[in-house]
């Protein structure tokens, strides 16, 4: 068995060992409506990264969940599965925000031996290490390798200019420099209804960022503050395009201007 050279997306749901508390009560009893919100989350993990059925849309995608992290890979030479798998890790963020949930992550090009049966390798490793000391905030964060591999291994329909841009449309780039899967603006084309149910996106953004900006933990109060920047930079733009004195956009307006902005 050799190594394979791999798209690896490691990915770790925050606060999971708080999440997995309040799914007992003070006589360590289970609360079953928690313990109902973490299936239904743990679903939508199956439902888009194709756990059940990983061979469906890509030849060569493996899934991997074990407590609180995912590990995702792929061949690289799997054509235009970058774009694919951004594209469905995106929608699970989505998601996971309407659970109450956020993620850290990292996605590198990389050796693997990834099977249903073990999963090892320096390729790993580098995903891991980018998680964890290079992502800092609720970010999943893309090394700029991945990106040469969309444009490399590309649909056959796109030139690699048109490649390039489809993958970017899901990304933002943050003030270090780094590329990250955005659930922010972007989220926006994710949702059933993008106009009507953005709104209500954000207000359960705000309901997470309400919560985690009261800790008293230096570390996690800066990766709720990422998270307010960006969350507040969002809604401020939305109201500046939609005003309640607008008729033709009077009630998008309202929703947007009754969303909190955090101080």
């Amino acid at each position: 068995m050799e190594y394979e050279d791999r798209i690896i997306c490691f990915i770790d749901i925050l606060g999971f060992q708080e999440i997995i508390s309040h799914t007992l009560d003070s006589s360590g009893n289970t609360i079953t409506k928690k313990v109902e919100i973490l299936e239904d989350a743990f679903s939508k993990i199956i439902y888009f990264l194709d756990t059940e059925c990983p061979n469906e849309f890509s030849e060569s995608k493996m899934v991997t969940q074990f407590s609180d992290c995912v590990v995702i890979s792929f061949k690289c030479s799997e054509k235009s599965e970058v774009f694919s798998t951004l594209l469905d890790i995106q929608l699970l963020l989505i998601n996971l925000v309407y659970h109450g949930m956020i993620c850290r992550g990292g996605i590198v090009s990389g050796k693997i031996i990834h099977t249903e049966k073990m999963i090892f390798g320096p390729g790993l490793i580098d995903a891991y290490i980018l998680e964890s000391k290079g992502a800092n905030y609720p970010r999943i964060i893309v090394d700029e390798a991945v990106l040469e591999v969309a444009k490399r291994y590309r649909a056959h329909h796109h030139t690699v200019e048109e490649e390039l841009d489809s993958v970017m449309r899901i990304l933002g780039k943050d003030i270090d420099g780094m590329y990250y899967i955005d659930y922010f603006a972007s989220a926006q084309s994710g949702l059933d209804d993008p106009e009507l149910d953005f709104p209500e996106y954000l207000e359960e953004l705000s309901k997470i960022i309400a919560q985690g900006i009261t800790s008293s933990k230096p570390d996690i109060k800066v990766k709720y503050n990422w998270l307010k920047q960006n969350y507040n930079r969002v809604v401020k733009r939305c109201r500046d395009k939609f005003q309640p004195s607008q008729s033709e956009d009077y009630n998008l307006g309202n929703a947007y201007h009754s969303l909190r902005i955090f101080e």
